[in-house]
C-alpha cells in the first residue's frame, strides 16, 4: 500500500509541476489572432524573461505592410511576430541560434490553420 501512495504522490507531484509551464508550440499557436498589445503588456512585465535579460525592444517592417517584433523566448531563442497593421498578431517564425548557426524552425501564417 505505501509504494502505490508513494507513485500516486510522485504522479501527482509531477503533473502538478508539469501543468505550469506552457509549451512554445502553444504559446505561439494561442497568439495568432491577438492583439499585439496583450503581448505587449506581458513582455514588459518585470517577472517576464525580456525584462529580466534587458532586453531592448526589436522590431523591423514588411514589403507586404506588417511589421515584426522579436522576442526573446530563451537563451538563443526568439519569435519573430508578425503583425498587420491594425495591430492584431497573424504570424510567427521560431528563429535559434546557438553554435555560429542561425536556423528558422516553425512557421506559421493564420491565413492556413493548417500550414506550419
Amino acid at each position: 500500500m505505501t509504494r502505490i501512495a508513494a507513485l500516486i504522490g510522485a504522479f501527482m507531484l509531477l503533473t502538478a509541476c508539469n501543468g505550469n509551464i506552457i509549451s512554445l508550440d502553444d504559446y505561439t499557436r494561442y497568439a495568432i489572432g491577438r492583439p499585439f498589445a496583450e503581448k505587449a503588456g506581458l513582455i514588459k512585465r518585470p517577472t517576464s524573461y525580456a525584462s529580466r535579460i534587458g532586453w531592448k525592444e526589436t522590431t523591423y517592417p514588411l514589403e507586404n505592410g506588417n511589421w515584426v517584433y522579436i522576442e526573446p523566448d530563451s537563451l538563443g531563442t526568439f519569435i519573430h511576430w508578425e503583425v498587420n497593421p491594425q495591430g492584431i498578431i497573424v504570424g510567427y517564425t521560431v528563429e535559434t541560434v546557438g553554435r555560429g548557426e542561425t536556423t528558422s524552425g516553425k512557421n506559421f501564417k493564420g491565413e492556413s490553420k493548417h500550414q506550419r
